[in-house]
């Protein structure tokens, strides 16, 4: 396993210890970082905003998947490749990053990148759980797009493991 310098990504809040960075996507502490990660999940305890709680192993496994699904879909391995070279995380200035925040009763949030007002697209009273939020994150109209749901069907054993 390559060794990194995380310095860099300390403002945004990146822990050495991050269990995530197996997966190439880091837990950040605060909703607007620095660095243009393609995933990240937002851990912190914060009360000005909302106390974002650290997600379960079953439900990283499955921010995993989602976050090498976009991986796969939209850069060849040779990219990859260059990118695990150069940083301990993907991350693309071209890409519209997504963040995601599991809140302390449970449900999930999310933002993109380039959301420039209001923090989360969700009211506080529309509850969300993990496997429904990504799927609206890859809905456009009324269903999930297929390539989404091919990939959930082929990795299946992973979303099964949250799944009420």
């Amino acid at each position: 396993m390559t060794v990194y310098d995380l310095a860099p990504f300390a403002e945004d809040g990146v822990r050495p210890d991050s269990p995530t960075q197996q997966w190439r996507f880091p837990i950040i502490s605060h909703p607007y970082p620095r660095w243009n990660y393609i995933t990240a999940l937002v851990v912190h305890d914060h009360e000005a905003l909302w106390t974002a709680v650290m997600p379960s192993d079953a439900e990283l496994a499955v921010v995993a998947s989602f976050h090498d699904e976009y991986m796969t879909r939209w850069y060849n391995p040779g990219y990859r490749a260059r990118m695990a070279d150069k940083y301990p995380f993907d991350v693309d200035g071209g890409a519209n990053g997504r963040y995601l925040l599991k809140v302390a009763d449970g449900n999930w949030k999310y933002r993109k990148r380039t959301w420039d007002h209001g923090p989360w697209p969700f009211r506080d009273d529309e509850p969300m759980d993990l496997l429904p939020l990504l799927d609206r994150i890859h809905t456009i109209g009324g269903e999930p797009m297929p390539h989404w749901t091919e990939w959930k069907s082929r990795h299946a054993d992973v979303f099964a493991a949250v799944t009420r």
